[in-house]
Protein backbone atom coordinates (compact mmCIF):
# COMPACT_ATOMS: atom_id res chain seq x y z
CA UNK A 1 0.00 0.00 0.00
CA UNK A 2 1.68 3.37 -1.06
CA UNK A 3 2.50 5.99 1.90
CA UNK A 4 -0.83 8.44 2.31
CA UNK A 5 0.03 12.19 3.02
CA UNK A 6 -1.33 13.83 6.38
CA UNK A 7 -4.93 14.66 4.68
CA UNK A 8 -4.76 12.70 1.67
CA UNK A 9 -7.85 10.96 1.01
CA UNK A 10 -7.47 6.94 0.71
CA UNK A 11 -9.27 4.49 -1.47
CA UNK A 12 -11.65 2.64 0.43
CA UNK A 13 -10.40 -0.45 -1.35
CA UNK A 14 -7.26 -0.37 -0.38
CA UNK A 15 -7.92 0.56 3.20
CA UNK A 16 -10.13 -2.82 3.42
CA UNK A 17 -7.37 -4.59 1.65
CA UNK A 18 -4.78 -3.36 3.97
CA UNK A 19 -7.13 -4.28 6.96
CA UNK A 20 -7.90 -7.59 6.02
CA UNK A 21 -3.92 -8.10 5.36
CA UNK A 22 -3.15 -6.91 8.85
CA UNK A 23 -5.96 -9.54 9.96
CA UNK A 24 -4.45 -12.53 8.21
CA UNK A 25 -1.30 -11.46 9.12
CA UNK A 26 -1.75 -11.85 13.04
CA UNK A 27 -0.32 -15.14 14.93
CA UNK A 28 -3.61 -14.54 17.04
CA UNK A 29 -7.02 -15.39 16.40
CA UNK A 30 -8.77 -12.08 15.36
CA UNK A 31 -12.69 -11.89 15.65
CA UNK A 32 -14.68 -9.31 14.57
CA UNK A 33 -18.20 -8.98 16.13
CA UNK A 34 -20.78 -6.99 15.49
CA UNK A 35 -22.47 -4.93 18.57
CA UNK A 36 -24.71 -7.63 19.66
CA UNK A 37 -21.97 -9.65 20.08
CA UNK A 38 -22.04 -12.17 16.78
CA UNK A 39 -18.84 -13.17 15.13
CA UNK A 40 -18.70 -11.33 11.19
CA UNK A 41 -15.53 -12.44 10.54
CA UNK A 42 -12.52 -14.92 11.51
CA UNK A 43 -9.30 -14.57 10.52
CA UNK A 44 -7.64 -18.08 8.54
CA UNK A 45 -4.90 -19.00 11.27
CA UNK A 46 -8.27 -18.24 14.22
CA UNK A 47 -10.60 -21.03 11.81
CA UNK A 48 -7.51 -23.17 12.50
CA UNK A 49 -6.50 -22.52 16.17
CA UNK A 50 -10.57 -22.35 16.68
CA UNK A 51 -10.60 -25.91 13.89
CA UNK A 52 -13.70 -24.75 11.88
CA UNK A 53 -13.59 -25.29 8.42
CA UNK A 54 -15.69 -22.77 7.26
CA UNK A 55 -17.10 -19.40 9.01
CA UNK A 56 -20.38 -20.21 8.04
CA UNK A 57 -21.01 -22.18 11.14
CA UNK A 58 -20.82 -19.71 12.92
CA UNK A 59 -23.92 -17.98 11.48
CA UNK A 60 -26.42 -17.22 13.94
CA UNK A 61 -24.53 -18.40 16.47
CA UNK A 62 -23.50 -15.78 19.37
CA UNK A 63 -19.79 -15.50 20.54
CA UNK A 64 -20.82 -16.46 24.18
CA UNK A 65 -22.80 -19.37 22.97
CA UNK A 66 -19.10 -20.88 21.81
CA UNK A 67 -17.99 -20.61 25.24
CA UNK A 68 -18.62 -23.34 28.37
CA UNK A 69 -21.58 -21.91 30.65
CA UNK A 70 -18.58 -21.71 33.71
CA UNK A 71 -17.02 -19.04 31.37
CA UNK A 72 -19.64 -17.42 29.80
CA UNK A 73 -19.96 -14.60 32.70
CA UNK A 74 -16.63 -13.17 31.70
CA UNK A 75 -17.22 -13.33 28.23
CA UNK A 76 -20.29 -10.86 28.69
CA UNK A 77 -18.56 -8.63 30.53
CA UNK A 78 -16.08 -8.27 28.24
CA UNK A 79 -19.09 -7.36 25.46
CA UNK A 80 -20.14 -5.17 28.02
CA UNK A 81 -17.25 -3.08 28.69
CA UNK A 82 -16.44 -2.72 25.06
CA UNK A 83 -19.62 -1.77 23.80
CA UNK A 84 -19.62 0.64 26.68
CA UNK A 85 -16.00 1.84 24.83
CA UNK A 86 -13.43 0.22 27.43
CA UNK A 87 -11.25 -2.39 26.36
CA UNK A 88 -11.42 -6.04 28.29
CA UNK A 89 -9.34 -8.67 29.02
CA UNK A 90 -9.63 -12.27 30.39
CA UNK A 91 -8.36 -15.44 30.56
CA UNK A 92 -11.18 -18.50 30.01
CA UNK A 93 -11.13 -22.48 29.12
CA UNK A 94 -12.69 -22.91 25.80
CA UNK A 95 -12.73 -26.24 24.15
CA UNK A 96 -12.79 -25.76 19.99
CA UNK A 97 -16.01 -27.43 18.57
CA UNK A 98 -14.59 -30.53 17.82
CA UNK A 99 -13.75 -30.95 21.63
CA UNK A 100 -9.83 -29.91 21.66
CA UNK A 101 -9.51 -28.10 24.78
CA UNK A 102 -8.03 -24.83 24.93
CA UNK A 103 -7.51 -21.77 26.77
CA UNK A 104 -7.12 -18.24 25.98
CA UNK A 105 -5.68 -14.98 26.66
CA UNK A 106 -8.48 -12.59 25.52
CA UNK A 107 -8.41 -8.91 24.80
CA UNK A 108 -12.10 -7.49 23.59
CA UNK A 109 -11.42 -3.98 21.90
CA UNK A 110 -14.38 -1.20 20.73
CA UNK A 111 -13.76 -0.62 17.18
CA UNK A 112 -15.15 2.95 16.43
CA UNK A 113 -16.92 3.61 12.99
CA UNK A 114 -16.42 6.56 10.98
CA UNK A 115 -18.32 9.37 13.10
CA UNK A 116 -16.88 8.07 16.31
CA UNK A 117 -19.91 6.00 16.78
CA UNK A 118 -19.35 1.93 17.93
CA UNK A 119 -19.27 0.52 14.90
CA UNK A 120 -17.90 -3.46 15.66
CA UNK A 121 -15.93 -4.96 18.49
CA UNK A 122 -12.42 -6.68 18.05
CA UNK A 123 -11.53 -10.22 20.13
CA UNK A 124 -8.51 -10.81 19.91
CA UNK A 125 -7.58 -14.29 21.22
CA UNK A 126 -4.27 -15.93 21.99
CA UNK A 127 -3.83 -19.66 22.21
CA UNK A 128 -2.06 -20.08 25.68
CA UNK A 129 -3.15 -23.93 26.01
CA UNK A 130 0.73 -25.19 26.34
CA UNK A 131 1.48 -22.65 29.30
CA UNK A 132 -1.90 -23.51 31.06
CA UNK A 133 -0.80 -27.33 30.56
CA UNK A 134 2.53 -26.91 31.99
CA UNK A 135 0.74 -24.93 35.17
CA UNK A 136 -1.51 -27.48 35.78
CA UNK A 137 1.08 -29.93 35.29
CA UNK A 138 3.18 -28.18 37.59
CA UNK A 139 0.80 -27.83 40.24
CA UNK A 140 -0.07 -31.35 40.18
CA UNK A 141 3.50 -32.61 40.37
CA UNK A 142 3.57 -29.51 43.94
CA UNK A 143 0.40 -31.71 45.17
CA UNK A 144 1.88 -35.02 45.11
CA UNK A 145 5.28 -33.79 46.63
CA UNK A 146 3.17 -32.19 49.57
CA UNK A 147 1.20 -35.63 50.31
CA UNK A 148 4.78 -37.59 49.66
CA UNK A 149 6.11 -35.27 52.50
CA UNK A 150 3.09 -35.23 54.88
CA UNK A 151 3.53 -38.92 54.65
CA UNK A 152 7.01 -38.90 55.55
CA UNK A 153 6.48 -36.32 58.45
CA UNK A 154 3.33 -38.77 59.40
CA UNK A 155 5.60 -41.73 59.87
CA UNK A 156 8.78 -39.62 61.61
CA UNK A 157 6.56 -38.94 64.05
CA UNK A 158 4.97 -41.66 64.27
CA UNK A 159 8.66 -43.54 64.94
CA UNK A 160 10.19 -41.12 67.46
CA UNK A 161 6.86 -42.20 69.23
CA UNK A 162 7.60 -45.60 69.05
CA UNK A 163 11.33 -45.09 70.64
CA UNK A 164 9.62 -42.57 73.32
CA UNK A 165 7.39 -45.42 74.35
CA UNK A 166 9.95 -48.36 74.46
CA UNK A 167 12.95 -45.79 76.49
CA UNK A 168 9.68 -45.79 78.74
CA UNK A 169 8.67 -48.70 79.16
CA UNK A 170 12.78 -50.17 79.83
CA UNK A 171 13.25 -47.09 81.98
CA UNK A 172 10.03 -48.65 84.28
CA UNK A 173 12.26 -52.26 84.18
CA UNK A 174 15.77 -50.64 84.61
CA UNK A 175 17.88 -52.43 87.14
CA UNK A 176 18.62 -49.49 89.03
CA UNK A 177 17.60 -45.84 89.79
CA UNK A 178 20.39 -44.55 87.87
CA UNK A 179 19.69 -46.21 84.60
CA UNK A 180 16.40 -46.09 84.84
CA UNK A 181 16.88 -42.26 84.98
CA UNK A 182 18.85 -41.63 82.27
CA UNK A 183 16.40 -43.76 79.88
CA UNK A 184 13.63 -41.47 80.83
CA UNK A 185 16.02 -38.11 80.15
CA UNK A 186 16.44 -40.21 76.86
CA UNK A 187 12.58 -40.88 76.14
CA UNK A 188 12.16 -37.06 77.14
CA UNK A 189 14.54 -36.05 74.41
CA UNK A 190 13.09 -37.95 71.74
CA UNK A 191 10.01 -36.25 72.68
CA UNK A 192 11.25 -32.93 72.25
CA UNK A 193 12.51 -34.03 68.97
CA UNK A 194 8.81 -34.91 68.33
CA UNK A 195 7.71 -32.27 68.99
CA UNK A 196 10.36 -29.82 67.38
CA UNK A 197 9.21 -31.99 64.49
CA UNK A 198 5.85 -31.83 64.71
CA UNK A 199 5.96 -28.02 65.13
CA UNK A 200 7.99 -27.80 62.15
CA UNK A 201 5.31 -29.54 59.93
CA UNK A 202 1.80 -28.36 61.40
CA UNK A 203 1.92 -24.94 59.14
CA UNK A 204 3.14 -24.65 55.22
CA UNK A 205 6.32 -26.69 54.37
CA UNK A 206 8.19 -24.08 53.76
CA UNK A 207 11.88 -23.66 54.17
CA UNK A 208 11.58 -21.00 56.55
CA UNK A 209 9.94 -20.64 60.16
CA UNK A 210 8.32 -17.50 61.84
CA UNK A 211 10.68 -17.74 64.94
CA UNK A 212 8.31 -16.13 67.38
CA UNK A 213 5.23 -18.43 66.89
CA UNK A 214 7.28 -21.53 66.47
CA UNK A 215 8.99 -20.93 70.11
CA UNK A 216 5.24 -19.49 71.34
CA UNK A 217 4.18 -22.95 70.45
CA UNK A 218 7.07 -25.17 71.60
CA UNK A 219 6.70 -23.79 74.93
CA UNK A 220 3.38 -24.76 75.02
CA UNK A 221 4.09 -27.99 74.19
CA UNK A 222 6.50 -28.28 77.06
CA UNK A 223 3.97 -26.46 79.71
CA UNK A 224 1.74 -29.17 78.60
CA UNK A 225 3.70 -32.04 78.67
CA UNK A 226 5.22 -31.01 82.07
CA UNK A 227 2.05 -29.88 83.76
CA UNK A 228 1.75 -33.11 85.76
CA UNK A 229 4.97 -32.09 87.67
CA UNK A 230 5.30 -28.98 87.54
CA UNK A 231 1.22 -27.45 87.77
CA UNK A 232 1.57 -24.18 88.90
CA UNK A 233 5.01 -23.02 87.07
CA UNK A 234 4.08 -20.19 84.34
CA UNK A 235 5.96 -20.14 81.17
CA UNK A 236 6.39 -17.01 78.63
CA UNK A 237 8.00 -16.37 75.43
CA UNK A 238 9.29 -13.32 73.93
CA UNK A 239 10.61 -13.39 70.61
CA UNK A 240 11.47 -11.17 67.72
CA UNK A 241 9.34 -10.83 64.47
CA UNK A 242 11.73 -12.91 62.32
CA UNK A 243 12.14 -16.28 59.97
CA UNK A 244 15.17 -18.48 60.38
CA UNK A 245 15.42 -21.54 58.08
CA UNK A 246 14.55 -25.14 59.65
CA UNK A 247 17.43 -26.03 60.26
CA UNK A 248 18.63 -23.37 62.48
CA UNK A 249 15.08 -23.06 64.00
CA UNK A 250 15.44 -26.70 64.81
CA UNK A 251 18.38 -26.20 66.43
CA UNK A 252 17.51 -23.16 68.40
CA UNK A 253 14.76 -25.29 69.46
CA UNK A 254 16.31 -28.07 70.90
CA UNK A 255 18.54 -25.42 73.07
CA UNK A 256 15.41 -23.64 74.33
CA UNK A 257 13.70 -27.06 75.74
CA UNK A 258 16.73 -28.16 77.42
CA UNK A 259 17.27 -25.34 78.82
CA UNK A 260 13.67 -24.40 79.44
CA UNK A 261 12.59 -28.31 81.29
CA UNK A 262 16.04 -28.04 83.13
CA UNK A 263 14.56 -24.61 84.84
CA UNK A 264 10.90 -26.33 85.25
CA UNK A 265 12.54 -29.50 86.84
CA UNK A 266 15.16 -27.27 88.95
CA UNK A 267 14.60 -23.81 89.49
CA UNK A 268 11.41 -21.89 90.77
CA UNK A 269 8.80 -19.49 89.69
CA UNK A 270 8.09 -18.49 86.15
CA UNK A 271 10.44 -19.14 83.30
CA UNK A 272 10.85 -16.54 80.75
CA UNK A 273 12.31 -16.88 77.32
CA UNK A 274 13.56 -13.96 75.49
CA UNK A 275 14.69 -13.93 72.00
CA UNK A 276 15.77 -11.81 70.26
CA UNK A 277 18.03 -11.29 67.19
CA UNK A 278 18.99 -7.59 65.68
CA UNK A 279 19.56 -7.26 62.01
CA UNK A 280 23.44 -8.58 61.05
CA UNK A 281 24.12 -10.03 64.54
CA UNK A 282 24.14 -12.99 66.59
CA UNK A 283 20.74 -14.11 67.92
CA UNK A 284 20.62 -13.86 71.23
CA UNK A 285 18.52 -16.33 73.82
CA UNK A 286 17.73 -16.12 77.29
CA UNK A 287 16.25 -18.59 80.33
CA UNK A 288 15.42 -17.42 83.36
CA UNK A 289 13.49 -18.59 86.39
CA UNK A 290 12.58 -17.00 89.53
CA UNK A 291 15.48 -19.67 91.49
CA UNK A 292 18.67 -18.43 92.85
CA UNK A 293 21.47 -17.74 90.85
CA UNK A 294 24.22 -20.74 90.11
CA UNK A 295 26.85 -21.72 92.26
CA UNK A 296 29.90 -19.73 91.66
CA UNK A 297 32.06 -22.92 90.89
CA UNK A 298 28.87 -23.80 88.14
CA UNK A 299 30.27 -23.62 85.16
CA UNK A 300 28.36 -25.17 81.97
CA UNK A 301 31.99 -26.10 80.27
CA UNK A 302 32.42 -28.10 82.91
CA UNK A 303 28.95 -29.78 83.64
CA UNK A 304 28.61 -33.54 83.56
CA UNK A 305 24.81 -33.46 82.91
CA UNK A 306 23.93 -34.75 79.18
CA UNK A 307 21.62 -31.61 79.12
CA UNK A 308 24.57 -29.05 79.27
CA UNK A 309 26.04 -31.07 77.25
CA UNK A 310 24.05 -31.25 74.18
CA UNK A 311 23.17 -27.29 74.67
CA UNK A 312 27.23 -26.78 74.28
CA UNK A 313 27.50 -29.21 71.42
CA UNK A 314 24.14 -27.76 69.75
CA UNK A 315 25.70 -23.93 69.89
CA UNK A 316 29.75 -23.99 71.22
CA UNK A 317 30.75 -26.25 68.37
CA UNK A 318 28.98 -24.11 65.34
CA UNK A 319 30.70 -20.23 66.83
CA UNK A 320 27.94 -19.55 69.29
CA UNK A 321 28.70 -19.61 73.39
CA UNK A 322 26.63 -20.49 77.11
CA UNK A 323 27.03 -18.45 79.94
CA UNK A 324 25.81 -17.98 83.04
CA UNK A 325 24.59 -14.28 83.65
CA UNK A 326 26.43 -14.02 87.50
CA UNK A 327 25.15 -10.27 87.85
CA UNK A 328 21.23 -11.64 87.98
CA UNK A 329 20.06 -12.23 91.49
CA UNK A 330 17.95 -15.57 89.39
CA UNK A 331 19.13 -18.36 87.50
CA UNK A 332 20.07 -16.73 83.67
CA UNK A 333 21.22 -18.84 81.11
CA UNK A 334 22.38 -16.62 78.09
CA UNK A 335 23.17 -18.48 74.68
CA UNK A 336 24.34 -16.76 71.78
CA UNK A 337 23.64 -18.67 68.42
CA UNK A 338 25.62 -18.98 65.78
CA UNK A 339 24.30 -16.12 62.69
CA UNK A 340 21.93 -18.23 60.36
CA UNK A 341 22.67 -18.63 57.17
CA UNK A 342 19.13 -17.23 55.96
CA UNK A 343 17.24 -15.17 58.35
CA UNK A 344 15.27 -11.78 57.68
CA UNK A 345 12.48 -9.93 59.14
CA UNK A 346 9.40 -11.54 59.10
Amino acid sequence: MPYVQPGEVRDPIETVAFLRSVLEASSDCIIVLSRDGHPTYVNPLGLRLMEIDDISALHDRSWESLWPAEEAGKVRAALADAVAGRTSRFEAYGPTPRGTPKWWEVVVTPLPGGKGELHRLVAQARDVTDRMMQAQAHAAALREKDLLMQEVHHRVKNSLQLVHSLLTMQARTAASPEAAEQLAESAGRVRTIGAIHDQLCRGAMTLTVAVKDYLSDLAEDIRRSMASTCPERVLTVTADAVTWSAADVSTLGLVMTELVTNALKHGQGEVKVTFTHPPDAQGILVVEDEGRNLPPDFDPRASRGLGMRLVRGLVVERGGSLTVDRDAAMTRFIVTLPLPRESEPA
